[in-house]
């Protein structure tokens, strides 16, 4: 009987005649060396393959000294994720390949999937029914969401609105709310789910079911469940840029591909066992780790053949290729936790670190600079019958993508207006100018600011008030809205137009 390399243990070791034998532990041993172990659930007895126990004992050393670091405000640009050890979340910064900030979630954390854009990483654990949510720019765990059972494979919806979390234990996938950060269903799946992704467009989750060699597809609006037939043992899942195809790594040799439109199935023979895949940004390779084999292997997607086979360090486990397809970055199931970094036009290999304890999941995200466009109207209205008053509205209105967390916007009203009056802004009459500040604003929402004037008894003519954004925080990325005038028709103190 072939038995998947998940259902053994994750640190595989080939003897030389190409087997993948195992050493017997007993639950009181594998208890022993939990939570560096990741056992296998429901037998009587875990199987661990030969040099793991002492890789353990080096990653449990390793593990202990590695220092645990949060960095506020983190600088614009794309970093890896990667889950390690006991309980940490290294971050890569991709533009040096050094670890700048490493965070603890706790309880084996396993897979990690980053928001669209770039704001929260989601963090599953092995040893607790919980999802850690790490806040990107300040590299802290901003929340922790209660779930049904242990997490294994994660998936951010594009649009960054949801997260798919799977549960081997239950066969269960949760669907998480990003804005409330609690749980908005549950989704009955095949037997040992395992690895999951979102399709560009949206419209469909695929999931991979470990025992019963099949994939889930759930369709997003409704939540209604299809199953598709593929190879022995699915784990890692991807689905092409224009949602077209859905490639399975399938422990037991294979690489299935899914037509989306039509269900049907062909397969690619590689050998090894297949862990998990990830393909390039414009569709034409799709990378493949083999964590017994030590490789990596390049599909060309238009001919679905192995255009390359890369010997790896450690036990390449997880993948993760750069937004401009440049470069692959792949974790290492091994004591070390080696990240490898490989070009994928030249596919030469640099490894960016050693994280000192088993490297699972990955996943890259790209921090912008913050925005908040603002946009500044102005309206005038005249009042009065003795003497005119003019009552000015500024409504300044936040178009995003960022929140507003400050800003003021200042009113320059004409020589023939005197006395604004203007609650909650500050007045400077030897400049004309009424200084008014916005608090917090989420995108769409908008604030209001009235300033009230009286007509000057000289004033005559055209009288011109312009509304300006001064100031805002996070900076305002377009200035053509940024300023707003409104004009009255004065022809005497007793009869003025807006």
């Amino acid at each position: 009987m072939r038995f998947s390399i998940h259902e053994h243990f994750q640190l595989a070791h080939r003897s030389g005649d190409g087997r993948l034998p195992f050493l017997q532990v007993t639950d009181v041993q594998a208890d022993v060396l939990k939570p560096k172990l990741k056992r296998l659930h429901g037998s009587g007895r875990s199987r661990l393959y030969p040099g793991a126990l002492t890789a353990l004992a080096a990653s449990l050393i390793s593990v202990m000294v590695m220092p645990t670091t949060a960095q506020a405000d983190t600088p614009p640009g794309t970093y890896a994720y990667v889950t390690y050890g006991a309980d940490a979340v290294a971050v890569i910064d991709t533009a040096t390949n050094s670890v700048s900030a490493t965070v603890t979630v706790g309880d084996i954390p396993v897979d990690v999937a980053v928001t669209s854009d770039g704001s929260e990483a989601y963090v599953t654990r092995d040893q607790q029914a919980a999802v850690s949510v790490i806040d990107t720019a300040t590299n802290t765990v901003s929340h922790t969401i209660p779930v049904v059972s242990r997490g294994e494979g994660v998936a951010v919806a594009p649009d960054g609105s949801q997260v798919y979390v799977v549960h081997r234990n239950a066969d269960t996938v949760s669907v998480i709310d990003t804005a409330t950060h609690a749980v908005t269903g549950t989704v009955p799946v095949g037997h040992n789910p395992s690895g999951a992704a979102v399709a560009p467009d949206g419209a469909h989750v695929y999931v991979t079911n470990l025992s019963s060699g099949t994939v889930s597809v759930i369709e997003t609006a409704t939540h209604a469940v299809s199953t598709i037939g593929v190879g022995a043992h699915p784990y890692g899942v991807a689905v092409s840029p224009d949602s077209g195809h859905v490639y399975v790594a399938n422990n037991a040799g294979s690489i299935s591909v899914v037509d989306a439109a039509t269900n049907a199935v062909s397969t690619i023979s590689v050998g090894g066992a297949p862990d998990h895949v990830a393909i390039t940004p414009d569709g034409a390779h799709a990378w493949v780790t083999d964590l017994a084999g030590h490789s990596a292997w390049v599909i060309d997607t238009a001919s679905n053949t192995v255009s390359a086979t890369l010997p790896l360090p450690g036990s390449p486990f997880d993948i993760a290729i750069t937004p401009d397809g440049a470069r692959a970055y792949i974790s290492g199931f091994s004591a070390n936790g080696p990240v490898t970094v490989i070009d994928t036009a030249t596919h030469a290999v640099t490894q960016a670190a050693s994280l000192g304890g088993f490297a699972r999941g990955i996943a890259i995200g790209t921090i912008t600079v913050p925005t908040a466009d603002l946009e500044v109207e102005l309206t005038a209205q005249a009042s009065g019958l003795l003497f005119s008053a003019v009552t000015y509205t500024m409504t300044t209105s936040n178009h995003g993508p960022q929140r507003l967390q400050s800003a003021t916007v200042t009113l320059t009203y004409p020589q023939g207006l005197t006395s604004p009056s203007a609650p909650g802004c500050t007045v400077n009459p030897s400049t004309r100018t009424v200084t008014c500040p916005i608090s917090a604003l989420t995108p769409g929402a908008s604030a209001t600011r009235q300033i009230t004037t009286q007509a000057h008894l000289l004033a005559l003519g055209s009288q011109t008030a312009t509304a300006t954004r001064t100031t805002s925080a996070p900076a305002d990325p377009n200035h053509t809205n940024d300023t707003a005038t409104a004009t009255c028709q004065a022809l005497t103190t007793l009869l003025v137009t807006c």
